[in-house]
C-alpha cells in the first residue's frame, strides 16, 4: 500500500490530506445539488456552491502553504547541522600531520 502512495505522492500524511479533501469536496460539489433534487428538498444555490468551494481551496492552499514551510524549515535545519560537522582546512591539515584517526 505504501509504495501505491507513493506512486501518486500520497506518501506524507499532508499530502494525503489535501488529497481526500480535494477529493470528497468535488464530489460534494457535484452531486449535492441532485441529490436534493431527487427527495424534493430545496437546492444549494450557486452563491453557496462558491462558498463551499472556497473554503475547500482555501484550506488547501493554506495547508500546502504550510507543508512547503516547514519543507524548507527541515531543509534549513539538516543544512545547519550538516555544515557544523564539516571540518575546516586548518583542522584537516592537523588531524593528517598529527596522524590521529
Amino acid at each position: 500500500m505504501n509504495t501505491v502512495l507513493a506512486v501518486f505522492h500520497l506518501d506524507s500524511p499532508d499530502s494525503l490530506k489535501r488529497a481526500i479533501v480535494t477529493a470528497l469536496g468535488g464530489l460534494v460539489l457535484l452531486f449535492v445539488n441532485p441529490l436534493l433534487a431527487s427527495k424534493g428538498w430545496p437546492q444549494v444555490s450557486d452563491t453557496g456552491l462558491e462558498a463551499f468551494a472556497g473554503v475547500v481551496a482555501t484550506f488547501l492552499l493554506q495547508s500546502g502553504a504550510n507543508s512547503a514551510t516547514q519543507k524548507l524549515a527541515d531543509a534549513k535545519q539538516a543544512g545547519s547541522s550538516a555544515a557544523a560537522k564539516v571540518t575546516t582546512l586548518d583542522d584537516a591539515g592537523k588531524t593528517l600531520t598529527s596522524g590521529a584517526p
